[in-house]
């Protein structure tokens, strides 16, 4: 018996880049930024249901149905940055399982991921890879973004962060 089951990869072509960039957590930041039409941002609950614990991957699995379509018309992420998990007890198997099918989906779509060290993103946003979350969000306010968090800071500063390396 063939266990093994065929996936169609989407190949990614196109000019333009447009990026998206996770703060994967509980409380997701996200922040998408289109080549063409400039960037939208915002925060997405991934908390499970009860007595469900699994119910917060197919949440994210939903979202990413709306966020990633295949749409040759839409604005599609070519490439996601994202915060990598670097932590240790309970909350880094829950980030850790999200980053595993954020990888898996993002892969079905042939779009790259690319992590980042926390402390790398800090430091770029703020000069001080030891920032504290009050400091990320005036980091993002100073260059004209209104995050409700500092889950969404992180993402804004984290779209900066990527626009800057893919444009080297």
């Amino acid at each position: 018996m063939d266990t093994m089951t065929t996936i169609d990869i989407i190949p990614r072509i196109g000019g333009k880049l447009n990026i998206l960039a996770l703060d994967l957590a509980t409380k997701t930041g996200w922040a998408f930024w289109h080549e063409v039409s400039g960037h939208e941002s915002g925060v997405v609950h991934f908390a499970p249901l009860k007595n469900d614990p699994g119910s917060r991957f197919t949440k994210l699995r939903e979202w990413f149905k709306w966020i990633i379509q295949p749409d040759p018309e839409a604005d599609l992420p070519d490439v996601i940055y994202y915060e990598d998990v670097h932590l240790r007890g309970k909350g880094s198997v829950v980030l850790a399982g999200l980053v595993c099918h954020m990888v898996e989906i993002a892969s079905i779509y042939g779009i790259q991921c690319k992590p980042v060290h926390s402390g790398t993103l800090k430091k770029f946003a703020t000069g001080n890879g030891k920032a504290t979350k009050k400091d990320m969000i005036h980091a993002a306010q100073r260059l004209g973004y209104f995050p409700k968090d500092d889950n969404e800071a992180d993402a804004l500063m984290l779209m900066e962060y990527a626009k800057a390396k893919e444009t080297k």
